[in-house]
Order: C-alpha cells, then sequence, then structure tokens
C-alpha cells in the first residue's frame, strides 16, 4: 500500500488558476492605463506645439518681455533724471561767495531728505570743510538754466510750428524743463508769447529780483538786455 503523495492537492489547483489570471489581468489593465496616459501626454504634447499656441506663448512673452523692457527703462530714465535735479541743487548750493553759506546749504540738502540719489555721507564730509569747497558762479548757473529753457522754446516751436502759450506747457512738451525752471526759481522767471517777437523770457539778474533793470530778457533774437 502505498502512501499519501506530496504537493498540492487537486482542489488547490483552480485557486492557483484564479490567482494567475487575476495577475495577468491587473498587469493588462496597467499597460492599457499607462498606454492610455502615454497618448493623453502625446495629445497634450503636440496641442502645445501646434503654430497657433507656440504664437500665443510667443505674442505672451513678446508682450511681457516689452513691458519689462519698458519698466526698466522708464526707472531709469526717472533715476537718471532725479539724478541730473540733485546735481542742480548741489550746484545752487555752491552758487554763492560765501563758502560757510555753502557748507550750510549743502547740510540741509544731505540732512533734509532732498538728495536721494547721491552720496549724503560724501557732501557732509565736503561741508565739513567750508574753505575747500569749489564756488559757482551764480550768474553762469542762472544763464545755463536759462538757456536750457530757451532752447526748449525753439524746440517746441520746430515740433509745433508755434512757440509755447506758457512755460507749463512747455514743461508738459519737455519735463525736465521743470528742473530749470525750480532752479532760476518760479518767482523770478517770467515768459509771454508775442506776435512780433516771437515770446518775450525774462529772469532775475544778479541781485536776484525780476522787475529791476539788471533783468536779463530774451526774444526769438537772442539775448535783447
Amino acid at each position: 500500500m502505498t502512501g499519501p503523495t506530496s504537493g498540492p492537492s487537486s482542489s488547490s489547483y483552480p485557486d492557483l488558476e484564479r490567482l494567475r489570471v487575476e495577475g495577468e489581468l491587473r498587469l493588462r489593465e496597467a499597460e492599457l492605463e499607462f498606454k492610455r496616459r502615454e497618448q493623453e501626454n502625446t495629445r497634450k504634447t503636440a496641442a502645445l506645439s501646434s503654430p497657433v499656441i507656440v504664437a500665443i506663448f510667443s505674442a505672451l512673452f513678446g508682450v511681457l518681455g516689452t513691458g519689462l523692457g519698458a519698466g526698466l527703462q522708464g526707472y531709469w530714465n526717472a533715476s537718471l533724471e532725479q539724478q541730473k535735479f540733485e546735481y542742480g541743487l548741489l550746484e545752487r548750493a555752491l552758487a554763492t561767495d560765501d563758502n560757510s553759506l555753502a557748507a550750510k546749504r549743502l547740510l540741509f540738502l544731505a540732512r533734509s531728505g532732498i538728495i536721494n540719489r547721491l552720496d549724503r555721507t560724501q557732501i557732509e564730509q565736503m561741508a565739513a570743510e567750508p574753505s575747500q569747497l569749489p564756488l559757482y558762479d551764480q550768474g553762469k548757473l542762472a544763464g545755463v538754466s536759462a538757456r536750457k529753457i530757451i532752447n526748449a522754446v525753439e524746440a517746441y516751436r520746430q515740433t509745433h510750428g508755434a512757440y509755447p502759450d506758457t512755460l507749463t506747457r512747455l514743461s508738459e512738451e519737455y519735463p525736465q524743463i521743470e528742473n530749470e525752471i525750480s532752479l532760476l526759481g518760479k518767482t523770478k522767471i517770467q515768459y509771454t508769447p508775442d506776435p512780433d517777437r516771437g515770446y518775450i523770457f525774462k529772469f532775475a539778474g544778479q541781485d536776484g529780483y525780476l522787475g529791476t533793470p539788471d533783468d536779463k530778457i530774451h526774444d526769438k533774437t537772442g539775448l535783447t538786455h
């Protein structure tokens, strides 16, 4: 009589077969899901690479780039104008024959917060040695500012065919001129259109007062007084 043989019973074969089939089905499902996702990604890539989408993104990045460039350009232009304005303030502070007065003016500019772009510490160091300050001729500085305004008046006429009605209108066209007007002093200058002379531009002379004999007067022909 023989004993029982080792190995799985016949009743276990259906369970093994079922597990095998289920495993194959899961593997097949996984393969199908993988292919589905692969096809979906391919469609998305193809859609993004279409000429229309590429054109849209190119235009979008072009607009963003242009906007960024314009923003940076505007910032640097404003920064440059601010520096020019601050240099003008320093020149006006040094426009005196009194070294002590020039030093006080510099300290005021440095400590009041008006100066932002230039080195305030260096300005204070300069003011600490009044005798070493490079003083400017106030009359020459006023003449430089006046010449810039006159040049802008002539440039306006060339562009528009007529002289500006007011200096306010001129500064709207050329914003940088506002700095020169401020440096001269709005109460020390006068501008009026004139049918015969084109315009009459007056600014205070050496005494610093408008309406006195040493006023400087310009018209389209040049300096008349």
